[in-house]
């Protein structure tokens, strides 16, 4: 019998705020309770709505404004936020302005929006060194390129909104294309120095702007029915594009600040790297990585498949993609890491235990890597290694729709990158 795991891609927006959704879907069963506004543990025999059954885990939950009650799979819906910057990327021999530095977590959340799911971003991370697959529809901008997504929650018809920035510069965006999107018969509200073209949209909510500096060109769409938040993001998106266009960043680190999440956790991009990429695809991977963070710090429990200890946990995923496209262009190839990193090192050893049990058909290496290794395949084209490495759960998978090989060849692919990534997370 098979199964398969969906994987994120591009133009996926996850219907839940966690990553590792099947665990999630499985095994959460909450033992928590929360007052609005401050997060309250719980302790084992005191908790004063749990039904009888095995005890559970002290665990940390957060209730935040605007999100009510938390989900029985989150222990906080609004942990992530924007962190410290990395070294800046030169790219084709210009300084790159990262698109989720345009507007961060906390500029989203302090004009009074809510994020919510998972945070996807296209980025110039200073890994890959293959050639940059941005392909245009026709004669317009390319949409995969340097791009941050943010999902929204709100009040509006259906709830869900985004705020969506996608950076376009010379110095990966071909000259005629950019001259051409900057070339406006409509006239432009000026904030500051930044012209501000509207754009027509025939989403309810929706507003799309091309913002104009120098030479380079940003498009923001934001979905949010509130005018004001609308424009305050709007504002603040001109003046932040000034900053940038002068004074560059590197790459934002996602961080949670949270009671439900106080240490570090394991960033994806940074333990997948080029040569490893390299060895899946035989070229090496684009400059713009994909990567995706979960806005929320996910809570998990594993009393349906282990009776008895400590069963409650919380823990947070983060998803990078390196791709390139196939010799024949008629797909993209790629590998993907998927990290959880969880709050104690038990509860890893139970979320592997689980998968062990749930993948009948898998396959087990003769020489563990990390802490415990199982192999899946989903097709002829898929398959996934799963590797724990003390408190982190790591999902590596490709897709090389070019060839076609045995499952121990790809184990003997697989294995020296999983040791390498194994390595990498000893600190976790």
């Amino acid at each position: 019998m098979t199964h398969t795991i969906t994987s994120p891609s591009i133009n996926r927006r996850p219907a839940t705020a966690l990553g590792g959704v099947l665990l999630a879907a499985v095994l959460a069963t909450a033992c928590t309770t929360t007052t609005a506004g401050h997060p309250r543990t719980t302790t084992p025999g005191t908790d004063p709505t749990a039904s009888s059954g095995p005890p559970v885990a002290d665990v940390t939950v957060v209730e935040r404004p605007g999100y009510g009650p938390v989900d029985a799979a989150v222990g906080d819906p609004a942990g992530v936020i924007t962190g410290p910057t990395g070294a800046v990327v030169t790219y084709a021999g210009a300084l790159v302005v990262q698109a989720c530095s345009v507007l961060t977590v906390q500029d989203i959340r302090a004009a009074g929006a809510l994020v919510v799911g998972s945070v996807t971003r296209r980025v110039f991370d200073g890994v890959g060194t293959g050639a940059l697959d941005v392909r245009s529809a026709g004669w317009g901008l390319p949409s995969d390129t340097n791009s941050c997504d943010y999902p929204l929650t709100h009040s509006g018809a259906d709830g869900k909104g985004a705020v969506l920035i996608v950076v376009h510069q010379p110095g990966y965006t071909d000259l005629d294309i950019l001259r051409r999107a900057t070339t406006h018969s409509d006239p432009a509200e000026m904030i500051g120095p930044v012209a501000a073209h509207p754009r027509h949209t025939p989403i309810p909510d929706t507003h799309d702007w091309q913002l104009s500096y120098h030479d380079m060109l940003v498009e923001l769409s934001i979905d949010h029915p509130q005018d004001t938040v609308t424009r305050a993001l709007l504002v603040l998106a001109a003046q932040r594009l000034v900053q940038l266009a002068d004074h560059p960043t590197g790459p934002p680190r996602w961080q949670f600040d949270s009671s439900a999440w106080t240490g570090d956790h394991a960033h994806a991009c940074t333990v997948l790297s080029n040569a490893d990429t390299r060895t899946i695809l035989g070229v090496d991977p684009s400059p713009l990585a994909t990567e995706w963070i979960t806005s929320a710090v996910g809570r998990i429990n594993f009393a349906t498949t282990t009776p008895g200890g400590d069963l409650d946990y919380n823990h947070v995923t983060s998803t990078c993609r390196r791709s390139a496209p196939a010799p024949d262009h008629s797909d993209r190839q790629f590998l993907q890491v998927e990290i959880d990193t969880y709050e104690a090192a038990t509860a890893a050893e139970l979320a592997l235990q689980f998968l062990t049990q749930f993948y009948d058909d898998h396959t087990q290496l003769g020489a563990p890597i990390g802490d415990g290794t199982l192999y899946y395949a989903d097709s002829d084209d898929d398959a996934t290694l799963v590797i724990r490495a003390r408190r982190t759960i790591v999902r590596i998978s490709y897709d090389n729709p070019t060839r076609s090989i045995t499952d121990d060849e790809r184990i003997r692919t697989l294995t020296p990158i999983a040791q390498h990534i194994a390595d990498q997370l000893g600190r976790f």
